[in-house]
């Protein structure tokens, strides 16, 4: 199930008013450290063992320093980059989508016949199956996510109703100022805060969920071969397969539910199921699911033991914000976790 978080990234967070779309250059994934070298022998095997690199060239003289870090999850993978002088590195051809994003100074990148300038109004989208060639500024600071191409596949899939023909292609220039790359970037953003926070120890439902919210606004935010039909209305889903989401979503919540599942349960695709949940009941899939996760960790916060915490409950249930979790479950019982907890019978 798709998560729509709202939470923001304080400290990463765009100003409302958009007058600067950089963050602040503070470093990302800094405890997925992978090397901090002037040596070029060191950055060229680092670079070609993790970062699949075929080549790198320190293009300015002189002393260089260059930094990197990489957390690899499932289905996508984020990487931090930065460089004090001008570097070239090329990549071949992979089975994983990339998207490079400036925070701070300027690169150019070229992939499948385009060039496309990276710096704070833009991104630059390499396709699966395309190498490409990138030459940063001194000073260059990026932010990387790699998608799996069968990730990407199988979500189009769902969100179309039905395996597509031809093959998947992004435009290659990304503009940062679109609501929607601007919000994809936010949700990069807070999955990589989470990370570090959490030392990439999140709950395995949680982060199953964070990779999938991913994967569909790749596919939302980025112009590719198949945005006109994402664009199009779907046809309403009928009121049963409403329920028959909601049957499967309550028995199977306890677990990481893939949308693709969802459209499988129901005989219907995906964007006509979340289109149908709101019409007819006023919320979405993924609210549902949150709804019946908190009902879940009310009954075990009643029902635990001299060792149950609100912490434990919460990360178990799929939430790894304690904040949030207070929040929508006072929203939802009327009462903060840690008072239900006090409330449960002794044993």
């Amino acid at each position: 199930m798709v998560l729509s978080s709202e939470r923001q990234v304080a400290s990463r967070a765009f100003p409302e008013d958009g007058t600067s779309l950089m963050p602040p250059t503070q470093e990302l994934l800094h405890p997925f450290s992978v090397f901090r070298t002037s040596d070029m022998d060191t950055l060229r095997l680092a670079a070609s063992t993790r970062f699949g690199a075929s080549r790198v060239e320190v293009t300015d003289t002189g002393q260089f320093e260059a930094r990197a870090s990489f957390v690899e999850l499932p289905n996508i993978a984020l990487a931090f980059g930065a460089t004090s002088s001008k570097i070239l590195i090329e990549h071949p051809e992979a089975d994983y989508a990339r998207l490079q994003i400036a925070l701070a100074g300027s690169a150019l990148t070229t992939a499948g016949g385009d060039s496309v300038d990276i710096n704070e109004h833009q991104a630059c989208m390499t396709t699966a199956g395309q190498a490409s060639l990138m030459h940063c500024d001194g000073g260059h600071e990026r932010l990387t996510l790699r998608v799996d191409q069968r990730a990407l596949a199988k979500k189009l899939a769902a969100l179309l109703g039905g395996k597509p023909n031809g093959k998947l292609e992004f435009d290659a220039a990304l503009p940062m100022d679109h609501p929607q790359a601007r919000s994809l970037l936010r949700l990069i953003l807070f999955v990589a805060r989470e990370l570090e926070l959490n030392s990439g120890k999140l709950p395995e439902l949680l982060l199953s969920e964070l990779e999938q919210s991913i994967v569909v606004s790749v596919l939302i935010a980025n112009r590719n071969s198949f945005s006109d039909r994402l664009a199009t209305q779907p046809r309403d889903a009928a009121p049963w397969q409403v329920m028959r989401a909601e049957e499967y979503i309550e028995a199977n919540a306890d677990r990481t539910m893939l949308i693709e599942e969802l459209a499988v349960a129901t005989g219907v695709g995906a964007r006509s199921l979340f289109r149908s949940f709101q019409q007819s009941r006023g919320y979405t899939p993924m609210m549902f699911a949150k709804t019946v996760r908190l009902k879940r960790a009310r009954a075990l916060l009643q029902d635990g033991g001299p060792t149950t915490t609100v912490s434990a409950t919460a990360f178990k249930c799929g939430f790894s914000n304690l904040g949030h979790f207070a929040k929508d479950y006072r929203s939802a019982f009327g009462e903060l976790p840690s008072e239900t907890l006090l409330k449960r019978e002794p044993t």
